[in-house]
């Protein structure tokens, strides 16, 4: 009998570890993405308030805390054409995109999942910043060459 009553001791031991283990691990991630949607808040905030080199530091520790996450990218290419670096804004525009493409949103979050209507929107919202800013960079080209007699840097 003591051993039926030890091995029961046992077996709830290990089943409460592996539950409250589980447990640990949800909270954690819960936790985790908490986090990265207020990093991504407070990147949103920093851009509207015209500081990019912040917005752009604050966005990537959302993308540490979630990686993938398209709005934060996109956080870093608005900032980046803010700043005219035309060529980072480009890429962090595409990787955006591509986030949106391997994931549907990016977010990693039951909460904020994407229908694929709204993936495609988002795609389409970005591709539309994408080509406006390579718009921009052709006029800026126009004006160095203007500048410069023809010669292009």
């Amino acid at each position: 009998m003591n051993r039926k009553v030890l091995l029961g001791v046992v077996v709830g031991l290990l089943a409460g570890v592996v539950a409250g283990g589980f447990g640990g691990l949800a909270l954690a991630e819960r936790e985790r993405a908490e986090s990265a949607d207020a990093a991504l808040l407070a990147a949103h905030q920093a851009f509207q308030a015209g500081s990019y080199d912040k917005a752009i530091e604050l966005a990537f520790a959302a993308t540490d805390r979630r990686p993938g996450f398209y709005s934060a990218y996109e956080i870093v290419a608005d900032s980046y054409a803010k700043g005219n670096d035309g060529a980072r804004a480009r890429a962090f525009y595409q990787r955006s995109l591509e986030a949106l493409g391997a994931n549907g949103g990016g977010s990693g979050s039951a909460a904020t999942a994407k229908t694929p209507e709204q993936v495609e929107f988002e795609k389409k919202r970005i591709a539309s910043k994408l080509k406006a800013l390579k718009t921009t960079d052709d006029v800026l080209q126009d004006k160095r060459s203007a500048v410069t007699g023809g010669s292009s840097p």
